[in-house]
């Protein structure tokens, strides 16, 4: 596994990033489709979806910073921010993307922030699906040590194999991807409050 998908003169593109970008840009796709069947207009879906990567990444980050504070608290704000050195949470992101669209229907009161929520609420999934592959890629978020016919094999000297010792690992990515794509679907069919 290498991290790097590829260079642009000096600079890396990680799959993390490509990945990351692509559950954004998937999950924005899918909740407009949803939004137009409930009546949202798309201008909202659009704005909608700056706040929510802004906020999500911003969030994302803070808390990392937060969880990890022992690392953070003696330097300097540049590190807190520096998005490109890893440290991203999900449940971070999560709050953030929900307080900004909370934020969003309070500020342009045009849609029900309940209808907006069931347009967006399926695309979570499939999003955090696509960004758990990337961490699988970028190689943190491994796991522990697994034994099991479908543990994922990594390479010798990957971060994983250092960390673990071995080169068999947690199948939690593996899992998650198709679990979280599947809970994305069932949640779609159930749409209570359009």
């Amino acid at each position: 596994m290498d991290p790097i998908s590829f260079k642009i003169g000096g600079f890396a593109i990680y799959w993390y990033g490509i990945l990351v970008a692509g559950g954004f840009l998937a999950g924005l796709w899918t909740a407009s489709k949803r939004a137009a069947l409930s009546g949202i207009d798309g201008k909202v879906v659009s704005d909608l979806g700056i706040w929510i990567i802004i906020a999500a990444l911003v969030g994302s980050r803070v808390l990392y910073v937060m969880t990890n504070w022992g690392e953070f608290s003696d330097k300097p704000f540049s590190d807190w921010i520096d998005f490109r050195s890893g440290g991203l949470v999900f449940y971070g992101g999560f709050i953030g993307a929900a307080l900004a669209v909370i934020l969003y229907t309070r500020i342009h009161g045009s849609q029900p922030l309940w209808k907006i929520a069931d347009a967006f609420a399926p695309s979570v999934p499939l999003g955090h699906a696509l960004g758990r592959l990337g961490c699988l890629m970028y190689g943190c978020c491994f796991g522990a040590t697994c034994d099991l016919p479908w543990a994922i094999q990594f390479p010798a000297n990957s971060p994983a194999f250092n960390a673990l010792g071995q080169a068999t690992g947690d199948p939690a990515h593996s899992v998650h991807g198709p679990g979280f794509t599947a809970g994305s679907d069932s949640t779609a069919r159930c749409s209570p409050f359009t």
